[in-house]
């Protein structure tokens, strides 16, 4: 969220209580956010999943599951 909605959202009793959180998270929204597994790949000599393989287990989640109702 761009840091001109936070001044907005930040407004009234529930901005008011979520405002250090916000502060404490704002750096997600001014550069950029980057995850990296390498360490995790170090300390439990694992590989991510590949993002083609996320990918379609997901849609075939998706498509596997009951229909609603």
């Amino acid at each position: 969220m761009p840091t001109s909605l936070h001044a907005i959202v930040g407004h009234g009793p529930a901005g008011a209580a979520t405002g250090a959180v916000r502060a404490a998270t704002r750096y997600r929204f001014d550069r950029p956010f980057v995850l990296g597994s390498t360490a995790w790949s170090a300390d439990f000599t694992t590989r991510p999943t590949p993002p083609g393989a996320r990918l379609a287990a997901t849609v075939t989640r998706w498509r596997e599951r009951p229909a609603p109702g």
